[in-house]
Formats: structure tokens, C-alpha cells, sequence
């Protein structure tokens, strides 16, 4: 690909393909990372699979500013805490929340939103 086709592909449309990914494990001190080396195409005649997982797509950069935006949390969605955990520990996050990467002060409507919420614990499945 040409410098000008890198800059107008979108990675995102890559989502839920089918592919092959090379893994390097790197042992560092007493931890071991796998790091992806390589993705290629499938090689002619391996069978596409399904998705198991949601497709799931989070740009931190485009979070913070919709936040900023509607006035509300960063939305982590379906991503799994651990990874969110993550995340939040980077440093636009934590500049965002003011540097303590702790969450922001909930608006005077988040905390109404929240207060009128009725819980039937009969549904509570704990």
C-alpha cells in the first residue's frame, strides 16, 4: 500500500474478518507478551468461522470528546473490565478525569437519573 491508501484505510472495516495472525512471544524480566508479528489473508481453502465474541470497536480519543460533548462518562460498553481497567490508566484518560484516574464527579443529572431508578429486589438474581 502507498503512503496515500495507508492514510484513507480504515482499520475498523478489518473488524470480524477472517484472518491469520503470526504470534511472537517476548519473555521480559518474568513476564511473557505475545505480540502479533504478522496478520495475512486465510490461505486458499481454510474455511471462514464465525464470530464468537461481539464485534467490538472503542477509540479513546473519540470517547473522551463525545463525553466531553453530552457531559457524561467515558461509555466503556460491552468491553471487559479488565481492558476498560486498562485503558483508564492511560494518559489522555487520566488527563481527562484530572489526572487522578479516578471517575469524574457524576452531573447533578446523572445523580437525579440514578436516585429515581425503583429496583424490584425480587429480580435481583444475587
Amino acid at each position: 500500500m502507498s503512503d496515500d491508501e495507508l492514510t484513507k484505510f480504515d482499520l475498523v472495516q478489518l473488524i470480524g474478518s477472517n484472518c491469520l495472525i503470526n504470534i511472537q512471544h517476548v519473555i521480559k524480566g518474568d513476564k511473557t507478551y505475545g505480540n502479533i508479528a504478522a496478520i495475512s489473508p486465510l490461505a486458499k481453502g481454510m474455511a471462514k468461522e464465525a464470530m464468537i465474541s461481539p464485534k467490538l470497536y472503542f477509540n479513546l480519543v473519540e470517547a473522551i470528546d463525545v463525553a466531553r460533548k453530552t457531559r457524561e462518562l467515558v461509555d466503556f460498553g460491552i468491553m471487559p473490565d479488565w481492558l476498560a481497567n486498562t485503558i483508564k490508566k492511560a494518559k489522555e484518560y487520566t488527563e481527562f478525569v484530572g489526572g487522578t484516574g479516578a471517575k469524574p464527579e457524576p452531573t447533578d443529572d446523572q445523580k437525579a437519573n440514578v436516585a429515581s431508578v425503583d429496583i424490584d429486589s425480587d429480580s435481583v438474581p444475587f
